[in-house]
Protein backbone atom coordinates (compact mmCIF):
# COMPACT_ATOMS: atom_id res chain seq x y z
CA UNK A 1 0.00 0.00 0.00
CA UNK A 2 1.21 3.41 -0.99
CA UNK A 3 0.72 6.02 2.23
CA UNK A 4 -0.93 8.78 1.31
CA UNK A 5 0.65 11.99 0.55
CA UNK A 6 1.07 14.20 3.69
CA UNK A 7 1.90 17.91 3.08
CA UNK A 8 1.39 19.44 6.48
CA UNK A 9 4.81 20.27 8.86
CA UNK A 10 7.32 17.40 9.94
CA UNK A 11 10.13 16.65 11.79
CA UNK A 12 13.03 15.11 9.60
CA UNK A 13 12.75 11.00 9.71
CA UNK A 14 16.82 11.50 9.25
CA UNK A 15 17.11 13.64 12.57
CA UNK A 16 14.41 12.13 14.10
CA UNK A 17 16.12 8.73 13.83
CA UNK A 18 19.49 10.41 14.57
CA UNK A 19 18.37 11.28 17.58
CA UNK A 20 17.32 8.11 18.96
CA UNK A 21 20.10 7.05 18.06
CA UNK A 22 22.34 8.85 20.15
CA UNK A 23 19.71 8.86 22.98
CA UNK A 24 20.19 5.13 22.86
CA UNK A 25 24.45 6.07 23.05
CA UNK A 26 23.48 8.02 26.31
CA UNK A 27 21.58 6.11 27.74
CA UNK A 28 24.05 3.08 27.54
CA UNK A 29 26.87 5.08 28.71
CA UNK A 30 24.98 6.60 31.61
CA UNK A 31 23.06 3.81 33.15
CA UNK A 32 24.44 0.66 31.21
CA UNK A 33 21.07 -0.46 30.32
CA UNK A 34 18.66 -0.05 26.99
CA UNK A 35 16.10 1.89 26.19
CA UNK A 36 13.22 -0.13 26.93
CA UNK A 37 8.84 -0.02 27.41
CA UNK A 38 8.54 -4.02 27.98
CA UNK A 39 8.70 -3.61 32.23
CA UNK A 40 6.96 -0.86 32.36
CA UNK A 41 3.64 -3.11 31.69
CA UNK A 42 4.53 -5.83 34.28
CA UNK A 43 5.44 -2.95 36.71
CA UNK A 44 2.16 -0.98 35.93
CA UNK A 45 0.44 -4.31 36.39
CA UNK A 46 2.07 -4.68 39.81
CA UNK A 47 0.90 -1.13 40.88
CA UNK A 48 -2.75 -2.44 39.43
CA UNK A 49 -2.56 -5.60 41.66
CA UNK A 50 -1.39 -4.56 44.46
CA UNK A 51 -4.11 -1.97 44.29
CA UNK A 52 -7.34 -4.48 43.47
CA UNK A 53 -5.67 -8.00 44.53
CA UNK A 54 -3.08 -7.26 46.80
CA UNK A 55 -2.59 -10.88 48.87
CA UNK A 56 -2.69 -12.42 45.24
CA UNK A 57 0.08 -9.85 43.88
CA UNK A 58 2.01 -10.22 46.84
CA UNK A 59 1.95 -14.26 46.42
CA UNK A 60 3.26 -14.08 42.80
CA UNK A 61 6.56 -15.38 42.14
CA UNK A 62 7.00 -12.67 39.65
CA UNK A 63 6.41 -9.78 42.28
CA UNK A 64 8.54 -11.84 44.65
CA UNK A 65 11.64 -11.61 42.73
CA UNK A 66 10.88 -8.00 41.12
CA UNK A 67 8.08 -5.81 43.26
CA UNK A 68 6.67 -3.28 41.49
CA UNK A 69 8.62 0.37 41.88
CA UNK A 70 8.55 3.28 39.58
CA UNK A 71 12.08 3.11 37.75
CA UNK A 72 13.31 4.55 35.00
CA UNK A 73 11.75 2.45 32.18
CA UNK A 74 8.39 3.63 34.25
CA UNK A 75 9.02 7.04 34.43
CA UNK A 76 10.44 7.02 30.26
CA UNK A 77 7.11 5.43 28.93
CA UNK A 78 5.00 8.14 31.15
CA UNK A 79 7.06 10.69 29.89
CA UNK A 80 6.28 9.59 26.28
CA UNK A 81 2.75 11.51 26.29
CA UNK A 82 4.27 15.17 27.33
CA UNK A 83 7.11 14.28 25.09
CA UNK A 84 4.65 13.75 22.03
CA UNK A 85 3.26 16.64 23.25
CA UNK A 86 6.51 19.00 23.33
CA UNK A 87 7.29 17.48 19.61
CA UNK A 88 3.58 18.19 18.62
CA UNK A 89 3.86 21.77 19.16
CA UNK A 90 7.84 22.25 18.29
CA UNK A 91 6.74 21.02 14.76
CA UNK A 92 3.94 22.72 14.40
CA UNK A 93 1.75 20.07 14.29
CA UNK A 94 -0.43 20.08 17.44
CA UNK A 95 -4.16 20.92 17.24
CA UNK A 96 -7.48 20.39 19.35
CA UNK A 97 -8.70 17.17 17.66
CA UNK A 98 -8.98 13.94 18.70
CA UNK A 99 -8.78 11.86 15.42
CA UNK A 100 -6.32 13.55 12.75
CA UNK A 101 -8.46 14.44 9.31
CA UNK A 102 -6.13 11.99 7.16
CA UNK A 103 -6.99 8.99 9.64
CA UNK A 104 -10.90 9.72 9.22
CA UNK A 105 -10.70 9.95 5.83
CA UNK A 106 -8.51 6.95 5.41
CA UNK A 107 -9.59 4.47 8.33
CA UNK A 108 -12.64 5.71 10.11
CA UNK A 109 -15.53 4.27 8.05
CA UNK A 110 -13.76 1.30 8.01
CA UNK A 111 -13.19 0.39 11.07
CA UNK A 112 -15.30 -1.78 12.95
CA UNK A 113 -13.63 -0.76 16.10
CA UNK A 114 -13.25 2.94 16.04
CA UNK A 115 -17.39 3.55 14.71
CA UNK A 116 -18.58 2.91 18.98
CA UNK A 117 -16.01 5.83 19.89
CA UNK A 118 -16.94 7.95 17.17
CA UNK A 119 -19.92 10.55 16.61
CA UNK A 120 -21.92 10.23 13.43
CA UNK A 121 -21.06 13.50 12.57
CA UNK A 122 -17.56 12.52 12.77
CA UNK A 123 -18.09 9.32 10.48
Amino acid sequence: MIPPDYSGPAWSPYFVGAAIGVLSWLTFYVSDKPIGASSFYAQAAGFLGKLVAPRHTAALTYFKDNPPHIGWEFVFVVSIVPGGAIAAVTGGEFTNEWLPPMWLRTSATTSRCARPWLSEAVC
